[in-house]
């Protein structure tokens, strides 16, 4: 017993220095998060002229034989075509308004739940079509969601398997090297999933 109490008070004792040094940093961090929220609080308007629109194309909205339980789900595609969708996925409010100005933020913030929508609809039309046997149809909604930067795995899944049936590997492949330059907390799971297609 004699013996472990010494190691046993080192323990202690290197824990406790780890503690107070994830402390500090966590601190400084805080700090210059608060900090970059101060300076970005006062940015003023600034031009939009950089911002890239997503424009859903015309093949995709005038479709006349969607399945019947696809219906309200495209109607809001459609109508979500008049409005500005913009992919700002990864990019904080603090770096919008640094960027762009305070006066800004509401509008891009608008844009990007246009963006989730976007993928939110394409992900249920999708579904429809695929249930629906409409599999190159299906096909480009996807593609085109993905060249706009959706980070959806369920899309990049989808397509990587309608190509797996096609013996499309060099597709898949071109999925892999999409998926590896987004901004996105599910980039890995979406290239680990791919990887797992891609073997099959």
């Amino acid at each position: 017993m004699h013996l472990i109490l010494p190691y046993f008070i080192i323990l202690i004792v290197i824990f406790q220095f780890l503690l107070r040094r994830n402390s500090k940093k966590n601190q400084l961090s805080n700090e210059e998060f608060w900090e970059k929220e101060k300076e970005a609080n006062t940015v003023r308007k600034k031009s939009l002229d950089d911002i890239v629109y997503i424009h859903i194309p015309d093949k995709l909205l005038n479709i006349c034989d969607m399945p019947e339980s696809s219906s309200n789900y495209y109607a809001e595609y459609k109508e979500l075509s008049k409005a500005p969708i913009v992919n700002l996925t990864g990019i904080s409010n603090t770096d919008l308004k640094l960027s762009y100005g305070v006066a800004n933020l509401p509008y891009l913030t608008e844009c990007d739940d246009n963006f989730s929508k976007f993928c939110r609809l394409t992900s249920k039309i999708a579904d429809c079509l695929l249930e629906a046997e409409k599999l190159d149809l299906a096909a480009s909604f996807l593609e085109f969601a993905i060249d706009s930067g959706s980070d959806v795995t369920k899309h990049y899944e989808s397509l990587a398997y309608y190509y797996l049936g096609l013996d499309l590997y060099d597709k898949i492949e071109d999925l892999k090297e999409k998926a590896d330059q987004l901004n996105s907390l599910s980039r890995d799971t979406i290239l680990a999933k791919l990887e797992k297609i891609g073997q099959k």
